[in-house]
């Protein structure tokens, strides 16, 4: 079951939580935990930004009236047909999670004749404490997203591009796990992405946009 009134007090915390942050910020609704069309009507009512996954979950997010420029498009297994629609309507950012996908990505792009808005997604190397070893994915070994070494390079390729790219690096995200409760991990993952962030900066003057911390946050249900 979900329950309008308890979604809407949670967005009202993150919203006052945020609100000590000095910069702006942005609330984003993952919508592999439940979508349909009414649930995409209230994350648009409420000004939250849906994280989609799919061409299907695109499409039940425009029938909820979801703005696609505050879309992002995520998940390590994108089909060509997920990334060609994304770029058809507008998705706002792309989440990258390996490097075919990335080259992929440019193609489709390149064909399109635009220029689509990236993030890398990076494992930074640091665990969190689940309940299980497999919903853990901000370390070394996960399936997920790009080591921060080879992120490093790939960031490079985009930001030092000769002439015109079909790519335009805009954030770095990270996502540690699922359903944890301690939020060190979560600050020493920022730490590492910021200093990503400031190496490009420093030898090709790239600025950071966007910079996502994930979610995975645990709630209490016992």
């Amino acid at each position: 079951m979900y329950d309008v009134e308890t979604i809407r007090r949670q967005i009202a915390l993150y919203r006052r939580t945020l609100a000590a942050y000095p910069g702006p910020t942005r609330l984003t609704y993952a919508s592999k935990a439940f979508l349909c069309v009414a649930l995409a009507r209230l994350m648009t009512v409420e000004e939250v930004g849906l994280d989609v996954a799919s061409a299907g979950e695109i499409f039940i997010a425009r029938r909820g009236g979801a703005d696609p420029a505050r879309m992002q498009l995520h998940g390590n297994n994108k089909t060509r047909r997920d990334l060609s629609e994304a770029l058809r309507v507008g998705v706002g950012r792309i989440v990258v999670d390996n490097e075919a996908e990335l080259e992929l990505l440019a193609q489709l792009a390149a064909e399109h004749r635009q220029t689509a808005n990236v993030w890398l997604r990076i494992t930074p190397g640091v665990a969190v404490e689940t309940h299980h070893r497999y919903t853990v994915t901000g370390t070394a070994d996960s399936k997920f997203g790009l080591p921060l070494e080879e992120a490093k390079t790939v960031a490079e390729s985009i930001v030092g591009a000769d002439g015109p790219s079909p790519l335009r690096l805009t954030g770095l995200h990270l996502h540690l796990g699922s359903h944890f409760h301690e939020a060190r991990p979560v600050a020493s993952g920022i730490e590492r992405l910021l200093d990503l962030a400031a190496s490009l900066h420093e030898n090709h003057e790239w600025e950071l946009q966007e910079l996502c911390p994930g979610g995975g946050w645990g709630v209490r249900y016992h």
